[in-house]
């Protein structure tokens, strides 16, 4: 397509002559798809554009009002000498492509599907685009040379679908709904290695359902596997196959072929240990072996490592472990029977018994005797602290003493029972002890 303009613009340069021709790619590099731009700049006197820092803003966009960026590439140019033509190839590898959508040359030609761009890219809308078949893309080329301050803009042109090469409608006549391809439905055309002659050969094979790497379904859905005759040209570990000389199945297990019993899937179930009934070769039944001849309660029980039981017996004292942890026997659980050793009974609580207490030493602070139905009791209790000052230790007699002696003490806490005074004491007598301890009132002289 050539389009040719003579433009008045308000601007430094205001008269310029322009005649683009557009192309799929460049003969030279057909697989970088591109458009070439060729034009002339004049000034209103008439003379040619010829700077030697000619700035080209060259920008593709939607065709709708929302005006979406897709592309743009600032290129530039040296016009010295040439009479302001110039020729630029968009795409081509050289310029300085500033847009950030990430959209390939092909994909923001393609009509096929919606494009999708940030919508601070566009004038107005969310960014998403979607073409019609025929719709056109706006061609915006704006330029500068060193002695302007800004860009001059020209009107958009139109690059129509009629000549895209980069967007071909038919190929020998067939559309793009008509041949097979590859296409991600946000990016656009996939790339692919191409389908060797081995390939195409499979694929046909697959179609036809007559491929041997496939098991495939007959038309009342019963499963047909692969076959051959006798054994695959290169078979795999674990490939199945209906032998058509001999009518089995067999199976490659990666060193050599097993052939599978006719008319049969599963031809024997052996029973492992603790299981009986097998093998099986036909119907059957499988069931736990019989350890006991009857069943046993018993407080001790052995297994094995699939947890049967296999012996019991009654629980031994040497099979209990020690308890030394605080709390692990606790209420009346210890209702017989006597605690030996060395152990101590360390308490905050009441120790009752019914029975007896013996201890080497038994040491309180108050020591209490009820009578035979523990309503009363004799109480012993030591003096308050204060007046305590040191330990007071009493050693009992070793009789049990004559009728009316009491116990007296040698003043070191040793006692002994000694008569006790029966005679009345007069004024004026004293009393005198004889050899048997005897006291008598004797009357002074």
């Amino acid at each position: 397509m050539s389009v040719r303009q003579l433009l008045q613009l308000n601007s430094l340069i205001p008269i310029l002559v322009l005649l683009a021709n557009f192309y799929s790619a460049d003969a030279s590099a057909a697989s970088v798809p591109g458009i070439r731009i060729n034009g002339r700049i004049l000034k209103p006197d008439g003379l040619p554009l010829e700077g030697l820092n000619t700035q080209f803003k060259i920008q593709i966009r939607s065709p709708d009002a929302a005006n979406c960026l897709y592309y743009e590439e600032v290129k530039v140019a040296d016009l010295a000498g040439s009479n302001g033509m110039f020729a630029l190839t968009v795409n081509d590898g050289l310029g300085l492509r500033t847009d950030t959508t990430g959209l390939s040359f092909e994909r923001l030609f393609s009509n096929r599907s919606t494009l999708s761009v940030s919508a601070t890219n566009c004038a107005s809308g969310t960014g998403s685009f979607t073409p019609n078949a025929s719709d056109i893309r706006n061609l915006v080329i704006s330029f500068k040379d060193e002695t302007m301050s800004a860009f001059e803009a020209l009107p958009a042109q139109s690059v129509n679908y009629v000549p895209y090469a980069i967007e071909s409608r038919q190929v020998g006549g067939f559309t793009a709904q008509n041949l097979l391809r590859v296409e991600n439905p946000v990016t656009g055309p996939a790339v692919i290695s191409p389908l060797t002659s081995a390939n195409a050969t499979e694929l046909f094979a697959i179609l036809s359902g007559t491929s041997s790497k496939y098991v495939i379904n007959n038309p009342e859905g019963v499963l047909i596997p692969p076959t051959a005759a006798p054994v695959p040209t290169v078979p795999i570990a674990g490939q199945q196959w209906f032998d058509t000389a001999s009518g089995l199945m067999k199976y490659w297990d990666g060193t050599s072929v097993i052939t599978l019993a006719p008319n049969a899937g599963i031809v024997s179930i052996n029973t492992g240990g603790g299981l009986v009934g097998g093998p099986i070769t036909t119907v059957g039944t499988i069931s736990m072996a019989v350890l006991h001849s009857a069943d046993t309660t018993a407080t001790k029980i052995t297994h094995d490592i699939y947890g049967r039981v296999i012996s019991s017996s009654t629980l031994l004292e040497a099979d209990i472990p020690t308890l030394s942890t605080a709390g692990k026997v606790s209420g009346s659980a210890l209702n017989t029977g006597t605690i030996g050793g060395n152990t101590a009974v360390n308490t905050t609580g009441n120790i009752a018994t019914t029975g007896s207490v013996s201890s080497a030493a038994v040491t309180t602070r108050d020591l209490r005797v009820y009578d035979s139905d523990n309503t009363n009791y004799v109480r012993l209790i030591t003096p308050a602290t204060a007046v305590l000052s040191s330990d007071i230790t009493f050693t009992l007699p070793s009789q049990t003493g004559n009728s009316g002696e009491v116990l007296s003490t040698n003043g070191s806490g040793v006692l002994s029972w000694i008569p006790t005074v029966t005679n009345v004491l007069t004024a004026g007598n004293i009393f005198v002890g004889n050899a048997s301890n005897v006291a008598s009132s004797v009357t002074l002289s």
